[in-house]
């Protein structure tokens, strides 16, 4: 009987492996872009060689950090801050239009409901202090310490807890359960 205890890579030890495979395919692609397919395959190194793999079949040679924004979607994170943005300004029309004009925009509701849960999760690990910029990358980083700052722990929990509650309802329209959402926390923090 043999006994193997798998754990999730580090980011600088995944960004360190794709580096060495895009050299050795000569494969031109940023650092930065590197660090970003790291992040994004959350300690797993089969994962991130997947996603190195689709980047070239994607884009060729040739990789910039833009290519991979568009490839993960990234503006999704950016989605959510904006509505958190307005969250904590005490916004609830402002929340509420943008969740609006992003469905309408062809944004899905559940994926923009699953990245603000992811949000709300980062959050909590901003907040308290149990990860860095090289985990998210410098721009979001500054998003998720400024919002993280305005709200309590107790707050941010809540959040995460109607945020999740609010996924495993069942609505006829899609952006039902996410307006709900919204709304349930900005009435738990305009208490």
């Amino acid at each position: 009987c043999q006994r193997f205890d798998f754990k999730r890579i580090d980011i600088e030890s995944i960004s360190s492996k794709l580096k060495l495979l895009s050299e050795s395919e000569s494969i031109n692609i940023a650092s930065d872009a590197l660090d970003l397919i790291a992040r994004k395959s959350t300690g797993s190194l089969r994962d991130a060689e997947n996603f190195l793999e689709q980047a070239i079949v994607s884009f060729g040679s040739e990789i910039s950090l833009d290519n991979l924004r568009e490839f993960f979607n990234i503006d999704d994170d950016y989605v959510a801050i904006q509505i958190f943005n307005r969250i904590i300004e005490l916004d609830l029309k402002g929340a509420l239009v943008l969740v609006k004009d992003f469905y309408q925009d062809g944004k899905e509701a559940d994926q923009i409901l699953a990245n603000m849960i992811s949000l709300s999760r980062s959050l909590i690990l901003v907040k308290s202090e149990a990860v860095s910029e090289k985990d998210f990358g410098e721009s979001v980083w500054e998003s998720l310490k400024l919002i993280a700052s305005k709200l309590e722990m107790t707050d941010l929990i809540e959040i995460a807890k109607i945020l999740s509650d609010s996924q495993r309802q069942h609505s006829i329209t899609p952006i039902f359960p996410l307006e709900v959402g919204v709304a349930e926390i900005f009435t738990v923090l305009s208490t």
